[in-house]
């Protein structure tokens, strides 16, 4: 479906390769492990393979930027092409080690390995650095950035792009410099009070250990709707989430017959752009406080209409555990 989990960079880059965002890589940390030694300067992280990058540090410049909203200084050899996923640490920060499940706020200027500037945080979406779940950005490549890494730190990363052949030239492989500014904890799950909802609605029963939501049958009146049915299953504590935020949230999407199409709880919890989503998320979500677990039933106006998608023409039903917003 089209509620990816990349950052919008990395969004807008796998949309010039024509391809729909990839689940995790096989080398990310699962939520709740904990992260023991910081990689050193210098010092490959492990490939998807397990053999060494093709650079060192010296062959790699990153300095600045020297003014808000400019570019850092940034080179490497090109062509540059990789078959597997790698990261070097060119600057080691003093913060904390990041963890999984932390919210980490990056900058970086993503390129393809022939040179083509492909964009950048310090200069395009507004200056500001962008927030990703660690161990849970659904793209090694970032995972290769974040992973057993310090605040602080400057860490360049290559790897081949989503669902392309490497090719020789450099324009499949992509290439991030990337400056870890800052790292918080975030919610695991909803927290909050329970909110009994109205009759007739589907039932939602939570595992007890780690509040995974699972769906009863689904009632005749709500498996074709043409308006959409907003019920907070509970109340979260923190700040109300404003239209036009990045949420990190866990979720679960069934068919009205009861099938699950999607959902993050295998993954990882998931940030997105609200305006990037559907317009029942965009409409649904704003207004609960962070730590709420809302139920959405979604008809098709608001979904994927009445064609061109899958899932089109289709009433959709969501449990949304809305864990943090910027």
């Amino acid at each position: 479906m089209n509620l990816r989990r990349t950052t919008s960079l990395l969004a807008a880059a796998a949309l010039v390769f024509a391809v729909a965002a990839c689940g995790d890589s096989d080398g990310s940390s699962e939520p709740g492990e904990q992260a023991t030694d910081a990689v050193e300067p210098g010092e490959p992280s492990e490939p998807s393979d397990g053999g060494a990058g093709p650079l060192d540090g010296a062959d790699l410049t990153f300095t600045g930027p020297t003014e808000p909203g400019t570019d850092p200084e940034v080179t490497f050899p090109t062509p540059l092409a990789s078959d597997y996923t790698f990261a070097l640490v060119l600057e080691e920060g003093d913060g904390e080690i990041l963890q999984p499940g932390q919210s980490a706020s990056v900058h970086y200027v993503l390129l393809l390995g022939d040179g083509t500037r492909l964009g950048s945080t310090w200069v395009d979406g507004g200056g500001a650095p962008e927030e990703m779940v660690v161990g849970g950005t659904g793209l090694e490549l970032l995972d290769a950035v974040l992973e057993n890494h310090r605040v602080g730190s400057r860490i360049f990363a290559a790897g081949p792009a989503m669902g392309v052949e490497p090719t020789d030239d450099g324009s499949t492989t992509w290439v991030i410099f990337a400056e870890i500014v800052s790292a918080r904890e975030i919610l695991e799950r909803a927290e909050g009070s329970p909110v009994t909802p109205a009759p007739g609605l589907p039932t939602v029963t939570l595992d007890a250990a780690s509040g995974e939501p699972t769906l009863g049958e689904v009632p005749a009146a709500y498996r074709s709707v043409d308006e959409m049915t907003v019920q907070v299953l509970i109340e979260g504590t923190g700040p109300e989430v404003l239209p036009g935020q990045t949420v990190t949230i866990h979720y679960t999407g069934w068919t009205p017959d009861g099938e699950v199409f999607d959902s993050s709880w295998g993954r990882g919890p998931a940030t997105f752009p609200l305006p990037n989503l559907i317009l029942g998320w965009q409409e649904g979500i704003p207004g609960h406080p962070v730590g709420s677990q809302v139920m959405l039933i979604i008809p098709p106006a608001l979904a994927y209409g009445e064609s061109g998608h899958q899932l089109a023409g289709q009433t959709l039903i969501f449990v949304i555990d809305i864990l943090d917003a910027s």
